[in-house]
């Protein structure tokens, strides 16, 4: 990723800054404090098995095992990744786009060129698409993508408000393209004004619905009068899924 200072001049075209939102720095003194009481017991133990005194030994033991066993299993993994990709992230926003910034370097990217990714749980005809997962992922169609860290809090606010600007801003181009005969790409989906490919091709008028369950995104044709499922895909295949799902409820309306 590149550095803050190449991304300023595409910076420099986001307008006016708003807000920001920083990770929170890890605090790893509980996990200092525990890994002492491991090592205390430990040493305990050892002494009392070598000692004899075995009832000591396995008093010793036993805290030591469970506390060890949370810190490599746990613990351990859990403070690597805040003090990696996690260290020093941050998501500021701007009137025209973000920049994230993280451990790798910075990103910059405007809302009218963005693409989001991310996973869906639900979703129906006149709903909005219920998050499986708090995970965004953001990039351009010709640049690099990132993932917007973990540890960035405020993500219930701030993902939903992601999502609704690049929509509010890409909606009106992407009817435009439509209208002038260009194919629209979401990963395993590519429309025009008239079809939906995937695996198979439909025309809008044969889609009677297109639904999001369980993590996967299905399109329903009506064949011999029956609602018959013509494909499905993970959601998190789906680039741009929220663009997507507004422009298929619109061409399935005309």
């Amino acid at each position: 990723m590149r550095s803050v200072d190449a991304e300023w001049e595409t910076v420099s075209g986001l307008g006016r800054y708003s807000h920001g939102y920083a990770a929170a720095r890890a605090d790893s003194r509980i996990h200092l404090v525990s890994g002492a009481i491991v090592a205390v017991c430990g040493l305990t133990a050892i002494i009392g098995f070598a000692s004899g005194a075995t009832a000591l030994g396995v008093l010793a033991a036993i805290p030591a095992a469970v506390l060890g066993g949370r810190l490599l299993l746990w613990d351990l993994p859990w403070l690597a990744a805040r003090l990696g990709s996690d260290h020093g992230a941050r998501l500021d926003w701007f009137e025209h786009g973000i920049l994230v910034t993280t451990c790798h370097g910075a990103r910059a990217v405007r809302f009218d060129e963005m693409r989001v990714w991310r996973r869906v749980a639900e979703g129906t005809d006149g709903t909005a698409l219920t998050p499986m997962s708090l995970t965004y992922r953001v990039g351009t169609a010709s640049g690099e993508a990132v993932t917007i860290p973990a540890g960035i809090p405020g993500r219930e606010q701030w993902g939903p408000a992601l999502v609704g600007a690049a929509v509010a801003a890409r909606l009106a181009g992407a009817r435009a393209r439509l209208d002038a005969g260009v194919r629209l790409e979401f990963g395993p989906f590519r429309i025009t004004r008239t079809t939906i490919h995937g695996n198979q091709v439909a025309l809008w008028i044969q889609v009677r619905r297109i639904t999001v369950h369980e993590g996967l995104i299905g399109v329903w044709i009506t064949r011999d009068g029956k609602d018959v499922l013509l494909q499905a895909y993970p959601t998190e295949l789906v680039n741009d899924i929220d663009l997507f799902w507004t422009l298929s409820r619109d061409l399935r309306s005309e």
